[in-house]
């Protein structure tokens, strides 16, 4: 769209560059996804606290972030900036899970 010789564009960027960006976004949410899952199963088999809370750190490291920033940026008025922070520290909180799972006793 040209307005007042200003030429706007109304597109996230260029279609390839969204489509690969949208992808890749699609593609570490399911396999995170898949690793939770593979880490749930042998926590059901094995029964180990360390196995439960390595799955619980994965899940917040990978899809809970993405899905918070996907339904945040959507569903509320929040800023980029906030949306952004909230999803941060949801990956520091399963980093720290992680941690926990790999150096305790």
């Amino acid at each position: 769209m040209n307005v007042g010789g200003v030429s706007i564009s109304t597109s996230g960027g260029a279609p390839l560059l969204v489509f690969g960006l949208f992808l890749s976004v699609g593609l570490a949410t399911l396999l995170g996804g898949v690793l939770v899952v593979r880490i749930g199963r042998g926590y059901r088999r094995t029964g180990s606290r360390h196995l439960l809370a390595l799955g619980v750190g994965f899940l917040f490291v990978v899809p809970v972030p993405k899905l918070v920033n996907l339904s945040l940026s959507t569903a509320t008025a929040l800023s980029s900036a906030v949306v952004s922070i909230v999803g941060s520290v949801a990956q520091l909180l399963g980093f720290a899970v992680i941690l926990y799972a790999i150096y305790d006793t």
